[in-house]
């Protein structure tokens, strides 16, 4: 888990096709499945943007981040460490991306 700004827009760790987005224990959940039986799950999501079926690229908003972020990596059903993946030049990088959420100032229109 990381922590995260409230409201901060979650991008997608890997692209592929949202294999589950729905709410696991009352908590927002969306899962990607990328080529070579990866998948990538990004939990404790505030909102879902996207629907199981969608398809996403790297970076691509799909939800609201609550103030901690569960970040998941399986490749063949097996759990490794997401921070070697986001090291180590797979196709999940760094950019699991966080977005800051706009400040109180910004969001309405003043400087």
């Amino acid at each position: 888990e990381f922590a995260t700004d409230l409201g901060s827009t979650v991008g997608a760790g890997v692209s592929g096709t949202i294999w589950f987005a729905g709410l696991v224990g009352g908590v927002n959940y969306v899962v990607v499945r990328a080529t070579g039986g990866m998948l990538v799950t990004h939990g404790r999501l505030r909102e879902a943007y996207v629907q199981t079926g969608d398809t996403v690229t790297l970076g691509e908003p799909i939800g609201q981040a609550s103030e901690r972020l569960y970040f998941g990596v399986r490749i063949d059903g097996r759990y490794i460490d997401p921070l070697r993946c986001m090291a180590g030049g797979t196709s999940v990088t760094r950019r699991a991306i966080l977005v800051p959420a706009p400040s109180a100032k910004s969001a309405s229109g003043t400087s």
